[in-house]
């Protein structure tokens, strides 16, 4: 009824409007599948670590070898350092971290009774030596995150069945306090501070990867005997993100 009121002229322009419209109109994209990501820090003795490295590189061994990691792990034979997992689009950057800051001085001035001035020269280095400040303050800090980081991409390929692993691992441990001389009174006596001291382990990996499959991304010996250190990546295709 409405078509037949209006010119003919009119009804043409919004007929090929129409057409013309729906010919334009995006077609709906697939979405995205969703992806988890998986990295398992291990520590083992040296002496267990050694036969694990070529199991652990061989894809046809590496199932094994990750079953009798974890009975190890089970037993107490080698320790669970880290398990971090994130989940999100393929594609995407993903994070997944436990940090924790330590907080510790940089910066020190002695604080106290000033120094004497009103002294003779044949007198001064025995004043000198009878003072000692009341305090050493800190007056600069630093924080440093202490744990494992993980920052990983993976990429799909057609066929959905495989993909492109890109990660960057990284933890840092807090190894001990160490002193260190703030410097030297007129006594001989010596003025020292504690400050921490940090180990960093930090590995950027590209590894091709099909879904599911698990591999010994790096290898790090760790300082004194606290042994050798494995990085084990695993990225699983697990669904297609629902459209809004």
């Amino acid at each position: 009824m409405v078509l037949s009121s209006l010119p003919a002229g009119v009804v043409f322009l919004q007929l090929v409007s129409l057409c013309t419209a729906s010919a334009k109109a995006p077609k709906p994209t697939a979405p995205q599948p969703t992806v988890s990501i998986e990295c398992d820090i291990v520590v083992l003795p040296r002496a267990l670590a050694r036969p694990f490295i070529p199991q652990l590189e061989d894809a046809a061994t590496a199932p094994q070898a990750w079953e009798r990691l974890q009975a190890l792990i089970h037993s107490g034979e080698a320790a669970l350092a880290a398990h971090l997992e994130a989940k999100g689009l393929a594609g995407k950057q993903l994070d997944s971290g436990a940090t924790k800051g330590v907080r510790y001085p940089t910066e020190y001035v002695f604080a106290g009774p000033n120094p004497p001035h009103d002294f003779t020269k044949e007198y001064a280095l025995e004043e000198m030596k009878a003072w000692f400040p009341a305090a050493v303050e800190s007056v600069e800090f630093e924080t440093r995150n202490v744990g494992p980081r993980l920052s990983a991409e993976f990429d799909l390929s057609s066929g959905a069945s495989w993909g492109k692993l890109s990660a960057v691992v990284e933890n840092v441990r807090f190894l001990r306090l160490s002193k260190f001389d703030l410097g030297v009174l007129a006594s001989g006596e010596h003025v020292t501070m504690e400050r921490p001291i940090f180990h960093s382990a930090k590995s950027s990996l590209y590894f091709p990867l099909r879904s599911g499959q698990r591999v010994l991304g790096a290898i790090e010996t760790l300082p004194g005997d606290q042994g050798v250190e494995f990085v084990l990546l695993k990225a699983t295709i697990e669904a297609a993100a629902k459209r809004p």
